[in-house]
């Protein structure tokens, strides 16, 4: 997983698999006037991010993906108990089975989301640090990039 800074306005680091994916997204979909400073800002972190953030930002992103999958799930329980009133009574044990797991990723998604924003608060001016020698001149205000809209 490689790290990049401002993948997103709001967002100053983040990792991707596939960054190229995201570019032509910015290229294809974003507002004319921003595509060239979303380029520009949108780069590889080169330094060595601290080990206790990166370590909880995988959690946080397995987590994430885990809610995903299981908001699928549950979406297509919900979804299923609507279109089959013959069979209600099955697909609302699907319903249910989904909505526990949905409860039980939630709450590591939670957990995780709270021990990534506690290794960012505890690394936060490492690397903001690392933020202002890899991106000079940077108009990153601590929420976006475009500090003026």
């Amino acid at each position: 997983m490689k790290y990049y800074w401002h993948i997103h306005h709001e967002v100053l680091l983040e990792p991707s698999d596939d960054i190229g994916e995201r570019i032509e997204y910015i290229k294809n979909n974003k507002p004319v006037e921003e595509i060239p400073i979303r380029l520009h800002l949108l780069k590889e972190v080169k330094g060595k991010l601290p080990e206790a953030y990166a370590e909880a930002y995988k959690a946080y992103d397995e987590a994430w993906k885990a809610r995903a999958e299981a908001s699928k799930a549950r979406d297509e329980a919900y979804k299923a108990c609507d279109e089959a009133s013959k069979a209600l009574d099955e697909a609302w044990k699907a319903c249910d089975e989904a909505c526990k797991a949905y409860d039980e990723a939630s709450k590591d998604y939670y957990e995780a989301w709270k021990d990534r924003d506690e290794a960012w608060k505890a690394r936060k001016l490492e690397i903001e640090a690392l933020h202002e020698l890899e991106c000079p001149n940077c108009p990153w205000d601590g929420k976006t990039i475009f500090p003026n809209n």
